[in-house]
């Protein structure tokens, strides 16, 4: 009967501790994901073309690598109205533990050399709500539309207080966004994909 009585105690206790220790390695990792998604969030991009398809140096991700050789060109008709959605930067990092508005003044957006074509970009602020990018739901706020002619100009640099500053965050994600840039290339259906160079080198954020 001892032993019973003992046995029931200690699974008493047990049952109290094991859920205080589930939450505090829940809040812990919850905290440690947050300031890995501040960091470096798991940024999305989309080609509603598919073109890596029809070319697999076509890659939409190349547009946020930076590097000028290589590109992506839209090589066969989208699913979407878009022709493709690219998420940027956060609107704020992290910094001693809490959300820090950063510096992003300029858009960059860089046409390939032999570009003529108009192309229609859509500026969202993207809401930052969860950590996994594939569960993600996020609501979007366009701020500004707007044709870059590259037959004119093959580097955009658009300047971001035009038409947003950023809030201050007590924490995560309050006042917190996404900057992404939908585009979608102004060229008739068929013949565009023919007659007309429709390509993009990089697209990026920067604080000059």
């Amino acid at each position: 009967m001892i032993k019973s009585n003992v046995l029931t105690y200690c699974l008493i206790l047990l049952f109290p501790i094991t859920i205080i220790a589930g939450n505090l390695y829940l809040f812990e990792s919850t905290n440690k994901k947050v300031e890995i998604y501040l960091q470096q969030p798991p940024f999305l991009v989309f080609d509603f073309t598919n073109s890596y398809l029809s070319n697999n140096n076509s890659n939409i991700a190349n547009l946020l690598d930076r590097k000028p050789e290589t590109t992506w060109t839209k090589l066969r008709e989208s699913i979407q109205k878009e022709d493709f959605q690219v998420e940027l930067r956060q609107t704020h990092h992290l910094k001693t533990g809490k959300p820090v508005i950063s510096d992003w003044r300029h858009l960059h957006i860089v046409a390939c050399a032999g570009t003529h074509a108009d192309l229609k970009i859509s500026i969202l602020l993207r809401e930052s709500i969860d950590m996994d990018k594939e569960l993600r739901m996020p609501k979007d706020k366009v701020i500004n539309e707007r044709i870059l002619k590259f037959s004119k100009l093959l580097h955009y640099e658009i300047p971001l207080s035009e038409f947003y500053s950023p809030l201050e965050s007590a924490e995560f994600p309050q006042n917190m966004f996404i900057w992404t840039i939908q585009g979608t290339w102004m060229t008739e259906q068929k013949d565009g994909l023919v007659n007309a160079k429709l390509c993009l080198s990089d697209i990026w954020l920067s604080e000059d």
